[in-house]
Order: structure tokens, then C-alpha cells, then sequence
């Protein structure tokens, strides 16, 4: 009798547990109903383009309840209910939309999401794959995220315990999703709110160009200029010491990365020099100057620039500053020439070398190494003067090929193509 009833017990067992030996398997159902967490702080009144893709790959032995598309409008619902001051536009075709967008984007991949029976346990997975981004003047600002959570319970129920695992992995990841959502949201709309009442400075292209782009800078901005004509040689020594205040690091930033390059002072109120390659489609408030002594300082207003001879012309935002005076006579073949700049981040390099060509459109051909990052940095005569702006050189060449811009092309007024 006692084996009849150990018998029975054990065909009730296995008929409570899911049938284990044919559960080696996926068993994917709809996710149980839950009310959400209210997250509204965020989007209050925005209107957000919202987009699925089911990238799962479920074997064909699954036993499938919940289609994908039942699945996806579950997912969307839920999200509605948890936004509910949120204007959500279906945007499950975003691909074809994607550089249209000028409002927050929210695309939700599902990687994961089933029950699976192993070793007498019920393990509920769910993973979504987050992206939440915002393009603005075709910047993209955003990041990525992958929820990922598991939910482990012993077979005591069979595939109402599988049910109740899966619910639970489905409920942390949703949860840490719109956590994700909230915090990436609110840094997107911050930056882009910061960006829009920024001044953008106009983006450069590339040199060579035929449709330049400049802004004189006024004389009266020329005038306060220090210009000299010196005949006491210095030593390289003598101009580095004298004038490595003068010459500073300046990161750019676009919103989304930051370059580096070279600049410096050629007046005692912070009229400073840089490429403006240097500055190609960032904006103006996201830059950051930085001396040898670790002083920073932002960019007060631009006075000039321009795009044929990649020049820009600025005002920092100090006064008192250490400077390098302007040289703007004939310079000639072969005179001596020192570069200070921060070739890949090495900040104040000094480097010597020759004016080896002196080509049409106020271009030096130069001797002295330089490298990337020290774009913008001072080209410097014996004499302690800025004559040219360091702007770079050909990287396959082996020949010590690098170019600079004559210093005399702020101060033209009129330029001759």
C-alpha cells in the first residue's frame, strides 16, 4: 500500500512540475499584469518616438503562448501606463526616419525573455536592450543599456511557479529600464537645453574648400594686438621660458566628443589664436582652455575667423595674461622657426626647424616637427615673435612635411584668392 501511495505521489509530482523531462525547453507566456511605477518627472508633456525590436532567437522545441507582437504591445502599454504624461509615437519603422528625428528617441530591444526548467529549478530571464538619443544639428546625444535579471525558484508548483519566476525577472528588468530612461532623459534634455542657448560657432570644412567661410575681425580688435619688430635674438631657451604662459592646451567638444589642440595669447586682455579646424563643428561654451599652470578659462567671444585660412580669433574670458607679441615683415626661406604646442597632449612642446617654402595663400612649408593636437599652437621666430599659426602636415610622408599659416592673413583685409 505504501508503494501504491509513493506512486501516486510521484505521478502527482510530475504532473505539478512541469513535466521536467520534456521541459528542457523555453516556455514563454505573457507577462503577468502589474501596475507600474509612475515615472512622469521626466517626460511631463514630451513627445518621445518609441520603437520595438524582438531580437530573441527561440529554439523551435519552445512552447510559445505569447507571440511577439502579443509581447511588444504588452511592453508598450506598460510603458504608456508608466509615463502617462508622455506623448509616445509608434516608431517601429524608425529606420527609415532615423535622421529625422529632433525629439527623444526610445528604442527597446528584446534579447531575453522565457522560463526554463533545469536541475529541479525554474529560472524566468528577461533582458532588454535600452537605447534612449537625441540628435541635434546631426549630433547624436544618448547612450545604451542592457537590463538583464533572472528569477530562481525550486519546481514546488510547476508551471505556476515558472510563471511567477518569469513575471518576476520581466518586473526588475522593466523597472531598471525606466530607471535607465529616467536618468538618460533628463541628461540628454539638460545638454540640449545647455547647447541651444549656446552660441554655435559655424562649422569648418574641410581645408581646400572652395566655399569659404570668414568673418573678418574688426580693426579696432587688430589694433589691440601686440605687434613688434624686434633684432634681439633669443635663445630657444630665452622663448620658451618667456613665453610658455602664453600658449595653452583647448579641448573642443561637439556634445558627444572632445578634441584636442593648441592656441595662444597675443595680447595682455586675452586675445588669443588657434586653427580653426580646431573648433569644427563644436559650440561655444563646451571648450575648455587650459594653461601650463592649470588655470582654465572659457571662450568670451569670437571676433574673426575663417575657413580658407583657418584662423580663428577669440577672447577669453580673464584678463592680466601673459603674451606673445605678433611679427607681420617678410619672412624668408630658410629663417630659423620654433613651434610651442601640445603635440598629443603634450602640453608646451617646443620644436625647431626652417621655413623650407613660403606658398600662395599665406601657407608656410615648415621643417619643424609637429604632430596632432598641435594644431593651432605658435610658430615663433628668433626673435621671439609670432609669425604663423602650426596647423599639420602629411602623415604618410616621411620628409618631415608640415605647414603653417602665416600670421599676416588675420590682418589682411583683403584676400587674394
Amino acid at each position: 500500500m505504501n508503494m501504491k501511495k509513493s506512486f501516486v505521489y510521484f505521478c502527482i509530482f510530475w504532473m505539478f512540475s512541469g513535466f521536467p523531462v520534456l521541459a528542457q525547453k523555453q516556455y514563454i507566456w505573457k507577462p503577468r499584469n502589474y501596475v507600474p511605477v509612475i515615472h512622469s518627472n521626466v517626460l511631463n508633456g514630451d513627445t518621445v518616438y518609441l520603437s520595438f525590436e524582438d531580437k530573441r532567437i527561440i529554439p523551435s522545441n519552445s512552447k510559445v503562448s505569447c507571440s511577439s507582437e502579443e509581447l511588444i504591445d504588452f511592453i508598450r502599454s506598460q510603458v504608456q501606463i508608466a509615463y502617462p504624461k508622455t506623448v509616445f509615437l509608434n516608431d517601429d519603422n524608425r529606420l527609415l526616419n532615423i535622421n529625422q528625428h529632433d525629439k527623444i528617441v526610445i528604442n527597446i530591444e528584446i534579447r531575453n525573455y522565457s522560463a526554463i526548467f533545469s536541475s529541479m529549478t525554474w529560472t524566468g530571464s528577461t533582458t532588454f536592450e535600452t537605447s534612449v538619443y537625441q540628435k541635434l544639428s546631426g549630433v547624436e546625444f544618448g547612450h545604451k543599456k542592457e537590463s538583464s535579471y533572472y528569477s530562481y525558484e525550486g519546481n514546488f508548483l510547476g508551471f505556476k511557479t515558472a510563471k511567477k519566476c518569469l513575471s518576476q525577472s520581466y518586473v526588475a528588468a522593466f523597472e531598471d529600464m525606466c530607471s535607465f530612461i529616467d536618468g538618460e532623459c533628463a541628461a540628454i534634455k539638460t545638454k540640449i537645453s545647455q547647447i541651444k542657448n549656446l552660441q554655435e560657432i559655424p562649422s569648418l570644412s574641410p581645408m581646400g574648400s572652395n566655399s569659404a567661410r570668414e568673418k573678418l575681425v574688426a580693426p579696432e580688435i587688430l589694433a589691440r594686438i601686440s605687434v613688434s619688430n624686434s633684432l634681439k635674438e633669443l635663445s630657444p631657451k630665452d622663448i620658451y621660458k618667456k613665453y610658455n604662459n602664453a600658449v595653452f592646451l583647448i579641448y573642443t567638444n561637439n556634445g558627444e566628443q572632445i578634441a584636442q589642440g593648441s592656441g595662444f595669447i597675443v595680447s595682455n586682455d586675452g586675445i588669443a589664436v588657434s586653427n580653426y579646424h580646431v573648433f569644427k563643428d563644436t559650440y561655444k561654451g563646451l571648450e575648455i582652455v587650459k594653461f601650463p599652470n592649470g588655470e582654465t578659462y572659457k571662450i568670451k567671444e569670437v571676433y574673426g575667423f575663417s575657413e580658407k585660412y583657418d584662423y580663428i580669433v577669440f577672447k577669453l574670458d580673464g584678463y592680466s595674461f601673459d603674451y606673445i607679441p605678433v611679427h607681420i615683415g617678410d619672412i624668408e626661406i630658410g629663417d630659423e622657426v620654433f613651434a610651442i604646442g601640445s603635440p598629443r597632449g603634450l602640453v608646451n612642446t617646443i620644436s625647431n626647424g626652417l621655413i623650407s617654402q613660403h606658398h600662395d595663400g599665406f601657407i608656410y612649408q615648415i621643417s619643424v616637427p609637429i604632430d596632432h593636437g598641435s594644431s593651432g599652437g605658435a610658430l615663433i621666430n628668433k626673435y621671439g615673435e609670432v609669425i604663423g599659426i602650426t596647423s599639420g602636415g602629411i602623415d604618410t610622408s616621411q620628409a618631415n612635411l608640415n605647414f603653417a599659416y602665416d600670421i599676416k592673413a588675420i590682418f589682411s583685409r583683403s584676400y587674394n584668392d
